[in-house]
């Protein structure tokens, strides 16, 4: 078993605007990461956030799966995931992950039909919800997954960017079925390789319904 200790703070320049909102003046997030042995990553961490605005900007909040949304924010996770061998021809893998705590309310303006006004409503974020849940396999070069993950660009890294026109990392995960491929896989006599994803699933809305979304991308 080993354990590891990571400590980042992030400090922007109190100037800089997004539209109207300022910029949060730090983010500081420390984590604490234990993999364990029989192939289960353990992983627990706390993030706080302040800032002037009512809302995090698009710079912090982006590629964190509608985790960091408001403007202040003291928030604990805990995952587990066990990750599928890629090099194994049949494999299998699972992953949950939990988030709690306290963040700030925002305002916005809701219209009453019946007394035809404008009033306030105040929202924040649930204090305890589940991120991630999910299980998954792999056969040779497919992969399927059913539940909620994190899934990042087979073509852009997303450290180094705001995520890519097709998947979004900014929104909060909504339970389906994901099918494609575990990689680029090359192409028979055409000397090229490619990529794939085929995906559904459904998103309650305000009103307890729920919408369904079907996907596909290739790269």
């Amino acid at each position: 078993m080993r354990t590891a200790l990571r400590h980042t703070t992030q400090q922007l320049p109190m100037k800089l605007r997004l539209n109207t909102l300022a910029l949060l003046a730090a983010a500081m997030t420390s984590t604490l990461a234990t993999a364990a042995q029989g192939g289960i990553d353990y992983e627990a961490g706390v993030t706080v956030n302040a800032g002037s605005s009512h809302l995090a900007p698009y710079y912090i909040a982006s590629n964190r799966g509608g985790t960091l949304t408001q403007q202040y924010g003291t928030l604990a996770f805990a995952s587990a995931v066990h990750e599928l061998d890629t090099a194994r021809r049949v494999s299998w893998g699972f992953g949950a992950e939990a988030w709690a705590g306290y963040s700030s309310s925002a305002d916005y303006d809701r219209y009453s039909v019946a007394g035809n006004l404008f009033y306030n409503n105040s929202q924040h974020p649930a204090r305890l919800w589940v991120q991630q849940l999910y299980i998954e396999g792999k056969y040779r070069s497919v992969r399927a997954t059913l539940g909620a993950k994190t899934l990042t660009s087979p073509v852009v890294n997303p450290a180094l960017s705001s995520g890519d026109m097709v998947m979004s990392g900014n929104a909060r995960l909504g339970g389906g079925v994901n099918v494609g491929f575990v990689d680029f896989q090359p192409v028979p006599t055409a000397g090229s390789s490619c990529a794939g994803r085929w995906a559904t699933g459904a998103r309650a809305t305000a009103s307890g319904s729920s919408t369904t979304t079907t996907t596909t991308t290739t790269s």
